[in-house]
C-alpha cells in the first residue's frame, strides 16, 4: 500500500503519500487497488481502481520497481506530488491524465508502504 506515511528510516513521519494502494498487474505495471478513504487520492474524485499508473512529478513510472515507485510518490507533508495515470487497458491509446495531490500525514494508524499481491 503506498499510504500516507512511511515507516522505515530514522524518521518515519517525515515521509508521507497520498493514500493509494497498488496492485501488480501480470505485465509489471502497477494498478490502482483501492484508495484509503479520506486521503489525498481519495478526495480528489479522479482516480479509480483498475487505474494504471504510468507517471509520477513528469517520469516515466510505467512497470517501474516498486521501490522507485515508494520513493517517488513518497515525500514531505504538505508537498506537491502529479500522478500520470491511464484508465482502461494499458494497451488502448486513451490519452494519460494527471492528477495533482498533496501529501498528508497518516490518521488513526494508517501508514504503512506495501502492496497488494503480485511480485517484488
Amino acid at each position: 500500500m503506498l499510504s500516507w506515511c512511511y515507516t522505515r528510516g530514522p524518521k518515519p513521519r517525515d515521509l508521507c503519500g497520498v493514500g493509494i494502494t497498488f496492485e501488480s498487474s501480470p505485465d509489471g505495471s502497477l494498478m490502482v487497488h483501492s484508495l484509503v478513504p479520506g486521503s489525498p487520492a481519495d478526495a480528489c474524485g479522479r482516480i479509480a481502481r483498475g487505474d494504471v499508473l504510468y507517471e509520477v512529478d513528469g517520469r516515466c513510472f510505467f512497470r517501474a520497481d516498486r521501490a522507485a515507485v515508494s520513493a517517488a510518490m513518497l515525500g514531505p507533508e504538505g508537498t506537491a506530488l502529479r500522478l500520470g495515470l491511464k484508465r482502461g487497458l494499458r494497451y488502448e491509446p486513451d490519452p494519460v491524465f494527471h492528477v495533482d495531490l498533496v501529501r498528508r500525514a497518516a490518521v488513526a494508524g494508517v501508514g504503512s508502504v506495501s502492496y497488494v499481491g503480485g511480485r517484488g
